[in-house]
């Protein structure tokens, strides 16, 4: 456990948003003993449990388990429960209809799911995730089903899209599955990167304002615009002020005419 929360303190850039520090460290404390009463597969999956609580994507997956089937990471859309991890490409997006035998939500009362294309809907027979599938699933609170947030970027997609509104649960698949493995970009990597570059960012936002700095300092073309009383949503809340931001750096030239230049020279 002490590795877990310096691992996630190291590598994640803002892990206390969604609980409290204090919140995440006395669950890591009063894991072992809770640990100690499961089998090895639903120690596991607890753990993936705990890791989840931090943002309801970031994840932590313990070695092999075992099972023959798909090892998955599931997250709830309204009433659906849909797979956005997995180590098929094709089953991101997919909705899961049973599990273990017991029907989702998601599931018609006379569903016959066993031909079930993977690309649609997906038939879990076995535990899920490194452990149970109640346990890989969560129980209730570490994705909310009403998410105001997904909800929001639902209703703009479904208003948009020329897939409709079913389609968001794909694309926000394969969103998830990026925050999982990426970015690895080092400080190094950030260097050579020699066409102009916006980074954008609110006031409140997500991500630390320390942590953005430090990227547009490595960042040897880069503007920074930190839009005030905004937070990691701010396309959404000041859409206005991010086009005319997008606009004037279109504009520019590489690097920008200041009147009193002080990184750029």
């Amino acid at each position: 456990m002490e590795a877990l929360g310096d691992g996630i303190r190291r590598i994640h850039p803002n892990p206390f948003w969604r609980q409290s520090e204090a919140e995440f460290d006395a669950s890591l404390e009063a894991a072992p003993e809770h640990l100690a009463a499961l089998s090895d597969n639903d120690a596991r999956a607890e753990v993936m449990r705990l890791t989840a609580r931090i943002d309801g994507h970031t994840g932590v997956y313990l070695g092999e388990v075992g099972f023959h089937l798909y090892a998955i990471h599931l997250y709830a859309f309204g009433d659906d429960i849909h797979i956005i991890a997995a180590s098929d490409p094709a089953m991101f997006g997919a909705t899961v209809l049973s599990i273990d035998g017991m029907p989702s939500a998601a599931a018609p009362d006379d569903a016959d799911d066993s031909g079930a294309d993977a690309g649609e809907a997906a038939k879990v027979a076995a535990a899920v995730g490194g452990g149970t599938p109640e346990a890989a699933a969560g129980d209730g609170d570490d994705v909310p089903a009403d998410d105001p947030i997904m909800a929001l970027m639902a209703a703009a997609y479904a208003e948009r899209s020329p897939d409709g509104p079913d389609h968001f649960a794909v694309v926000a698949a394969k969103g998830f599955h990026l925050f999982s493995i990426e970015p690895e970009l080092t400080v190094d990597d950030l260097a050579m990167v020699s066409v102009a570059v916006l980074l954008m960012a609110g006031d409140d936002d997500l991500i630390p304002l320390s942590h953005t700095a430090a990227f547009f300092a490595a960042l040897p073309e880069a503007q920074l615009a930190i839009v005030p009383g905004a937070s990691h949503g701010l396309p959404m809340e000041h859409p206005p002020e991010v086009v005319g931001l997008i606009e004037r750096f279109l504009a520019s030239a590489v690097p920008p005419a200041t009147m009193m230049p002080n990184l750029r020279t």
